[in-house]
């Protein structure tokens, strides 16, 4: 059914960290969507024509058939989840995007260092 989404656990291991428990999840999701298929062939052959003079002649021609097709087929993802209790940060998040541009601002540091 398309747009339906599975999951399947491939890894799990959990612990605690000063006694708050946390659990890492390694899961792979599969769902079905559409792949858009697209190819091209060229291909040569001879014809037969007349020409002005009423002469029977030949001639080569060439084409590129195209064709685009779209099927249902399987797509897959990894994903890794953390998940950590902590009653001392109840609000406490973990992610993988980057800070704000300047964010950090070094420069500062530089010239104080360079002042010595």
């Amino acid at each position: 059914e398309k747009g339906s989404v599975n999951h399947s656990t491939l890894d799990i291991a959990s612990g605690d960290i000063l006694g708050n428990p946390f659990v890492f999840l390694k899961r792979i999701i599969h769902w079905m969507d559409d792949y858009t298929y697209e190819g091209t062939l060229d291909v040569t052959y001879t014809e037969e024509y007349v020409d002005s003079n009423g002469n029977l002649k030949t001639r080569d021609v060439n084409e590129t058939l195209r064709a685009v097709i779209r099927q249902p087929g399987p797509y897959y993802a990894n994903r890794v989840s953390l998940v950590y209790g902590n009653h001392a940060a109840p609000n406490l998040t973990f992610h993988r995007k980057p800070p704000e541009k300047g964010f950090f601002n070094f420069g500062g540091a530089k010239s104080k260092i360079a002042k010595g």
